[in-house]
């Protein structure tokens, strides 16, 4: 395939003798410019003080916990309205805020038992807000 030391047939369709003086170089490539690496930088330091405010902002040191609590009533609006006050209650002895949206009944149950002054059952849970320190 070789006549006087030239190259008569090329191993791939596409390819070419490498030109002597160019390995290496992609002669499309271009250094960065100056202001897009100080735009780079900009944009980064920008990101880092935003995410120093938000971590020093009072709700980044809140926690948000579940309190479940139950309460026995002389019927359901009974029931419900003593679990609810043992919740808040419960969260703002922890010095915490509670989320009265949070609410939800999780069981309710009645007594079989006639003679039972209180005979509705409640459990319940409540989201509360506590502060940390």
């Amino acid at each position: 395939m070789r006549s006087h030391g030239t190259l008569t047939s090329l191993p791939y369709p596409d390819a070419r003798p490498a030109t002597p003086g160019r390995r290496g170089r992609n002669p499309q490539r271009r250094p960065a410019s100056p202001t897009l690496q100080g735009d780079f930088h900009e944009e980064r330091a920008r990101i880092l003080f935003a995410g120093c405010l938000l971590a020093l902002s009072p709700q980044a040191f809140a926690e948000v916990v579940n309190l479940t609590n139950s309460a026995d009533g002389a019927n359901r609006d009974a029931g419900i309205a003593a679990v609810k006050e043992k919740l808040q209650a419960a969260c703002t002895d922890r010095k915490g805020t509670p989320d009265a949206d949070s609410f939800e009944v999780v069981f309710e149950r009645t007594s079989e038992n006639p003679d039972v002054p209180k005979p509705y059952s409640v459990d319940a849970k409540m989201q509360c807000d506590l502060p940390q320190g």
